[in-house]
């Protein structure tokens, strides 16, 4: 591998930025999903709209990861995050839901608590949050001023939303990183003996069933079980 590990991770990073700011480009160019997503009253076929106009790519992102092994396209956290903050917490949910489709397919079970999490996480910040056109000053690039946000919140003693909506993402990729597994289904042999090698010669009989000598079929006692014989002495 030619990039180190924070390379590696600056890149990802890119990428992320540039298809979200691809696919913002897009979708801001039809006037109903401009509408959609402006309006603060959104009745249920606009926010199924929504949902369907997000999770669709977003799912395909996932796909694209789980078949290309390129962690970039995975935009999972940010874009169940963002439909709930943006739409409220069903909608987070919804594109949740679409996004966490193609893991669930591939085995990936716990995707889809965590993804639906995300997008309660959004639109439950959306709720708490009494201005909603603070949503709208949500950027990335607050962290560049979060300094001045800190110092703010302490001089006047008040909630800075600016910087709860980017602590939150963060937070989320911190429980990602601790729960630290893609699935919570178990390998199969298959799975198990391409990722232990098939030439490693490991005997997988316990998992198989498959021993490489006859078992009785009567129950043998085990010897902890036998009562103690007496030694002479």
């Amino acid at each position: 591998m030619f990039l180190t590990a924070d390379q590696f991770l600056l890149t990802t990073l890119v990428v992320k930025i540039t298809i979200v700011a691809a696919l913002a480009t897009i979708l801001v160019r039809y006037h109903r999903f401009r509408h959609i997503l402006i309006s603060e009253r959104r009745a249920w076929p606009e926010r199924l709209l929504f949902a369907f106009s997000l999770g669709v790519p977003l799912a395909a992102g996932v796909t694209s990861r789980l078949l290309l092994r390129y962690d970039a396209a995975d935009l999972t956290l940010e874009g169940a995050f963002l439909a709930g903050l943006i739409a409220g917490p069903y909608a987070g949910a919804l594109v949740a839901l679409m996004v966490a489709v193609p893991a669930l397919l591939a085995g990936e079970f716990i995707a889809l608590f965590f993804a639906v999490g995300c997008g309660f996480a959004g639109g439950g910040l959306r709720e708490a949050c009494p201005n909603k056109e603070e949503i709208w000053h949500f950027s990335p690039f607050v962290f560049t001023k979060l300094h001045r946000h800190l110092w703010r919140m302490l001089r006047s003693v008040r909630v800075d939303w600016a910087v709860i909506f980017l602590l939150a993402p963060v937070e989320l990729e911190e429980i990602r990183q601790f729960l630290g597994v893609d699935s919570l289904g178990y390998l199969s042999l298959d799975g198990m003996l391409a990722a232990a090698g098939k030439d490693t010669g490991f005997c997988h009989a316990c998992f198989s069933g498959n021993y490489p000598t006859i078992t009785p079929d009567d129950l043998v006692q085990l010897r902890h079980a036998m009562p103690a014989l007496a030694t002479p002495a």
